[in-house]
């Protein structure tokens, strides 16, 4: 972080439920080490694990990234939608982050929106794109602002 003059707390590391399963012990230290020097850590693809519940007390996360097949259909199905809404509550009782991931409608965004989602990602936003031309991207608009 030094050598690239990157403040810790601006690095945001994802784990995925799945990584969690081997080596919980060391697993553990090893983000708790991370989070000790200011890095942001996100749990990923929240929900579709079989332990989701037991990470967010074992684990040191900022934040919570909630996996795209519970937004697919959010405006259209009252399940997925009490879901995220649960979601959302529990992050919002551990003080903790929320990103919806795979928004790929308007519709989708407004709901989470109205929901209190503040966060999210997807198609909706923009498609991915290679590293150089990302670069590109935020210096054009850094350099706007």
């Amino acid at each position: 972080m030094v050598e690239h003059n990157i403040a810790a707390c601006q690095l945001h590391i994802e784990v995925t439920e799945s990584s969690l399963i081997q080596r919980h012990d060391d697993v553990r230290k090893q983000l708790n080490s991370l989070k000790e020097l200011g890095v942001r850590l996100a749990l990923d693809d929240f929900g579709t694990g079989y332990a989701s519940l037991s990470y967010l007390q074992d684990y040191p996360f900022d934040f919570i990234k909630i996996d795209k097949s519970f937004i697919s259909k959010i405006d259209t199905d009252r399940t997925q939608h009490a879901i995220v809404k649960a979601i959302l509550d529990l992050a919002d009782a551990l003080n903790m982050h929320v990103v919806a991931e795979g928004i790929e409608t308007e519709q989708q965004r407004d709901v989470l929106l109205d929901m209190g989602c503040k966060n999210g990602q997807g198609y909706w936003f923009g498609k991915p794109v290679p590293a150089d031309v990302a670069t590109e991207m935020l210096v054009k608009q850094y350099a706007t602002e």
